[in-house]
């Protein structure tokens, strides 16, 4: 497969499962450096024991205080597969969130 994402870092959220796992492990495959966010830490471990280098972070992506700090963090962040972190190439939002308005009768 081809490396064409080598030496990119890459967040994708809701990574656990669905479309968010399946993006993350096909970014992994192309040579990119994976965080993979989400709030079930189950399928995090998961995904993370079936691709030890895509690192896995718990994440709320509906809640913009735990956004901010993930981001302040990425910052600072020690992540030994990702040595030298300077950027995200990429931030993948894979969550939707649907609000319905219900009109009263």
């Amino acid at each position: 497969m081809s490396q064409r994402l080598e030496n990119k870092n890459i967040v994708v959220t809701a990574a656990g499962q669905g479309i968010g796992r399946a993006t993350a492990i096909a970014f992994y495959k192309q040579g990119a450096k994976v965080i993979a966010t989400d709030l079930n830490e189950k399928t995090l471990a998961s995904l993370n024991k079936e691709y030890k280098d895509i690192e896995i972070q718990k994440l709320d992506s509906t809640d913009y205080k735990a956004i901010k700090l993930f981001a302040n963090k990425i910052k600072n962040i020690d992540i030994p597969s990702i040595p030298n972190l300077k950027f995200i190439y990429l931030f993948f939002k894979s969550v939707c969130i649907f609000v319905q308005k219900i009109s009263s009768p």
